[in-house]
Parts: C-alpha cells; sequence; structure tokens
C-alpha cells in the first residue's frame, strides 16, 4: 500500500506530464543552404537561432553532411550560404550537450525524442541516403535547439528540414500540421487540482564546440 506522501508524489507525477508538456517552437527562417569549409560548400539545414560560445558569436547552428558523414555545429553567419540575415539568440552553448543522431528512413518526429541523453557530446554518424537526421545542442539555462532533415545524397541537399527549440519567446509554436498554429497542451483538470491540493494540504509532500 503506498505511502500518503508516496501517493501524492505518483499523482503528481500523472499529471506532470501534460502539466509541463514541452513547448516546441520554430526558429526563424530554416532554410537548406551551404556551409563553407576547407574551399567547399556542403548542404546543410540552419536558421536564424543563434548561440553564443565563451562569450563569442553569434554561431549559427547547423547539421550538414560531408565525407561519408553527418555533421552538425555552429558557425558565423558569413560562414553559411545564403548568410543569414537575422540573429534569434537562444543563450549560450553549455560545452557539454552536442548530439547528432540517425533517425532512420521512417522517422517523423521533433527530435526531442533523441536516444542519447543529455548531456552526450556524440561522434559524428555515417550518412546513409533517405535516412533522418536530428541534431541537438543545450544552454547553459537547460533549453535546446533541435535540428531535423532526410539526407538527399543524389540530390546534394536536405528534404523536410526543421529547427526547433524549446527556449521561451523564441521563434512562433510549433505543430506538425501548421507551425504557425498553437500546439494543443492538455492541462490539468479542475478536478485534479482540487484533488492535488487537498492532499497536499492533509498530508504534505518534500520533494560549440571548441
Amino acid at each position: 500500500m503506498l505511502k500518503p506522501s508516496a501517493f501524492i508524489l505518483a499523482l503528481f507525477a500523472l499529471f506532470s506530464t501534460s502539466v509541463l508538456a514541452q513547448d516546441l517552437r520554430v526558429c526563424p527562417n530554416v532554410q537548406v543552404g551551404g556551409w563553407k569549409f576547407g574551399g567547399a560548400i556542403y548542404s546543410a539545414i540552419y536558421s536564424d537561432c543563434t548561440v553564443q560560445s565563451g562569450g563569442e558569436g553569434p554561431f549559427h547552428m547547423f547539421m550538414s553532411f560531408f565525407t561519408g558523414d553527418v555533421y552538425s555545429d555552429g558557425d558565423l553567419p558569413a560562414n553559411l550560404d545564403p548568410t543569414p540575415t537575422g540573429d534569434v539568440p537562444v543563450g549560450e552553448y553549455d560545452d557539454l550537450d552536442y548530439a547528432t543522431e540517425d533517425m532512420g528512413p521512417t522517422y517523423t518526429g521533433t527530435c526531442s525524442d533523441m536516444a542519447a541523453s543529455i548531456p552526450t557530446l556524440s561522434a559524428d554518424p555515417s550518412l546513409v541516403d533517405g535516412n533522418v537526421y536530428c541534431a541537438r545542442l543545450s544552454n547553459i539555462e537547460g533549453n535546446q535547439v533541435w535540428l531535423r532533415g532526410t539526407a538527399d545524397v543524389a540530390g546534394n541537399t536536405w528534404k523536410d528540414p526543421i529547427v526547433l527549440t524549446n527556449q521561451p519567446g523564441v521563434g512562433t509554436p510549433y505543430s506538425p500540421a501548421s507551425p504557425a498554429s498553437t500546439v494543443p497542451v492538455p492541462v490539468l483538470p479542475f478536478w485534479g487540482l482540487l484533488s492535488l491540493a487537498g492532499l497536499i494540504g492533509l498530508f504534505g509532500f518534500r520533494k560549440l564546440r571548441a
């Protein structure tokens, strides 16, 4: 039998997934362009969302493929073509979490469910034509930026690019049908609030790369 405090915690956990549902937002001006490196230009996904690193920047987070791997990083706007004209800050890179993953050919998610735990500094996955890739960076506030795209090796481009963040106040609310519309987020029902408040009153509880 659950102790009163354990029961309250279980009840709180039941509702927490809806109350604290992740608010994903679309970074402005998501595009597929080119990343300039070593005298060549490689197809890359990026947006106007930028991070600082070591107090320097702004660095636009991007995801690209070359030499048989999928690579993500942040770079100055001058090294992206077309050059991003916007600068939408999403904080300071925490130097602990930068991950890129191969999600397979049928993945349709937002990349917020990547397998790599936070924090992870991952290696670059191998490039497979037609597979979906995700990249993630965390800031010092504990929020993230995600990039997703499907590698089109023959076309030397990316399909279905998105760049999302959960940094408050950045971009517009995301939904798969319409990036400009609000994501439906379930909330704790009124009866749930009353029940939780009553139980608490009765028992109480405690609780960029270098």
